[in-house]
């Protein structure tokens, strides 16, 4: 068996915000133009987060950079700082969930730091378990990755290839509910409605067929996939934020971002579920041990985080527009001290923040010297939702 690992969340596209019970989802319209700052200084008290957002809100036009957003707001929010640190997963029960072969032995590997990798090879599957992760792929997901996720597409997946349907072998929503409870048998916490791709016998066959008549589309060996896709093939892929207290954390496309020099990694959960089971699981940076540090009582507005945002491209962009399309009230892991290279990442601070998130459109030169080319980005800003004070 073949089994290639590919950091799912880093290809990730944003997709667009799914209403669903549990989370207050309330219109913002907020249309910018200089500095001008129409937030309460006082703040909003946290039990009355809805309630300020119960009606529309506008403010003078710019036309190039502007906020046209939904504000994402989890309901009855207990919202506080803690320190969140890695805590040892209950390996006998994670195995039990994710391994056809139970009685297997593993193979361990202990790290310098004293943290032990325990490793479990099949035929068919591959299992690795220690303090920071969990890794656990197939036969299926190695096949599946690789048609959602190619690499000759730079960050893009083949989301746009494939259906959004329910599966005959079970439904999204029976699909969802079972993975979130193999999840939280194994200490994991997650929002319930997660970002969902359905892999039809069809759809799949038709990537497949897609790789093998343009090779440079797909340079892997394609003889590593059967010749046929079977029915039993069709799976789900889904992407979930980590939550805490009802309220999730920040993971979205750049799972990485420097403070000082210090790479900080975001909870990434990605699973891949078929008529078998979960046969892909790959959790990485989810921090299960979570301290209370402070409390929090108010928040700045998602209008003030959206001028602050604003602010940020106001100083900078001349010819592109820049529009923020979500406000989302998220934790956010950040460092403890400013670190650096040699800094211990393994406690860090979880607060909350609006994450402002949105497309920045571009005019740039052809390279090919040609007409200009537009060019859309995702741009994310994170402002400390008790300070106000941008995350960078």
């Amino acid at each position: 068996m073949h089994l290639i690992h590919i950091k799912t969340q880093w290809y990730m596209e944003e997709i667009g915000i799914m209403k669903h019970k549990g989370i207050t989802v309330l219109a913002l319209i907020v249309v910018l133009s200089g500095c001008t700052s129409a937030s309460d200084n006082s703040g909003i008290d946290i039990n009355d987060l809805s309630e300020q957002y119960s009606s529309e809100i506008k403010i003078d036009e710019n036309s190039s950079i502007k906020v046209d957003a939904e504000v994402i707001v989890p309901q009855n929010p207990h919202l506080c700082v803690y320190s969140a640190s890695f805590m040892d997963y209950d390996i006998e029960k994670v195995k039990s969930i994710l391994l056809k072969d139970t009685d297997s032995e593993p193979e361990t590997t202990t790290l310098k730091n004293g943290d032990i990798i325990y490793t479990w090879i099949g035929e068919t599957e591959r299992l690795s378990i220690d303090k920071t992760s969990i890794w656990f792929e197939s036969e299926l997901s190695d096949f599946i990755l690789n048609v959602f996720l190619p690499p000759t597409r730079k960050g893009k997946t083949n989301a746009d290839l494939f259906s959004e349907c329910d599966l005959d072998f079970c439904s999204r929503s029976e699909a969802i509910k079972n993975v979130v409870y193999a999840l939280s048998n194994m200490g994991i916490d997650v929002d319930p409605i997660p970002e969902v791709y359905s892999f039809t016998q069809s759809d799949l066959q038709s990537v497949k067929d897609l790789y093998e008549k343009d090779t440079s589309f797909y340079p892997f060996d394609t003889s590593l996939y059967p010749k046929a896709v079977d029915k039993t093939d069709e799976c789900y892929y889904m992407t979930f934020n980590a939550q805490y207290n009802n309220t999730p954390l920040y993971n979205e496309l750049l799972i990485y971002k420097t403070i000082n020099d210090f790479a900080l990694g975001n909870p990434e959960i990605n699973v891949i579920y078929s008529s078998e089971g979960i046969r892909y699981l790959y959790v990485m940076d989810y921090r299960r041990e979570v301290r209370l540090t402070d409390s929090v009582t108010k928040v700045i507005s998602a209008e003030e985080a959206a001028q602050k945002a604003l602010n940020k491209y106001n100083e900078v962009v001349t010819t592109s527009e820049v529009n923020f399309d979500t406000i989302k009230l998220m934790y956010v892991y950040t460092p403890i001290n400013s670190g650096g290279h040699g800094s211990d990442q393994s406690t860090v601070k979880m607060s909350p923040a609006w994450v402002c998130s949105g497309t920045i459109v571009k005019t740039e030169k052809s390279k090919t010297g040609g007409d200009d080319v537009t060019v859309s980005e995702k741009v994310t800003v994170l402002i400390d939702a008790q300070t106000g004070v941008e995350i960078i």
